[in-house]
């Protein structure tokens, strides 16, 4: 289990990132250096309760968002993952629609990639008859 003060540093800067603010932008807010929270985020100062709760309302959050360890890291990791599988999928399915319809003539052939995984996608192709005279 990381120390507190590990976990309080590193949600620091992580959430002082995620509201795009520099470290001096930071210090502005809650009127200390920019020295002074380099040395917090590096671990060699060690905040006041008072001054916590500054840097909690500045970066317009809970105190004790600064204090939990997040479990899950790599969130945004795994929704951009998530977002690029589909996108893919997407992309694939457009292709193929586009390369059989050509091939089959009056049949439409339908199709579907569905799965969680690029590496063994489960694809379902069906032909459909589109109404279309020759």
């Amino acid at each position: 289990m990381a120390q507190l003060q590990d976990i309080f540093t590193r949600n620091l800067r992580n959430h002082r990132r995620k509201c795009g603010f520099t470290q001096a932008e930071l210090a502005e807010k809650v009127n200390v250096s920019t020295h002074h929270i380099g040395m917090i985020e590096m671990s060699r100062n060690y905040p006041t309760l008072e001054l916590v709760e500054r840097i909690a309302n500045a970066l317009d959050i809970e105190i004790y968002e600064l204090f939990i360890e997040d479990k899950y890291p790599n969130k945004e990791l795994t929704r951009l993952r998530e977002e690029i599988r589909d996108d893919m999928g997407q992309m694939l399915n457009g292709f193929l629609e586009r390369i059989l319809t050509a091939k089959s003539g009056e049949e439409k052939t339908e199709i579907r990639f569905i799965g969680s995984s690029l590496e063994k996608p489960d694809i379902t192709v069906k032909s459909v008859k589109s109404g279309v005279p020759k």
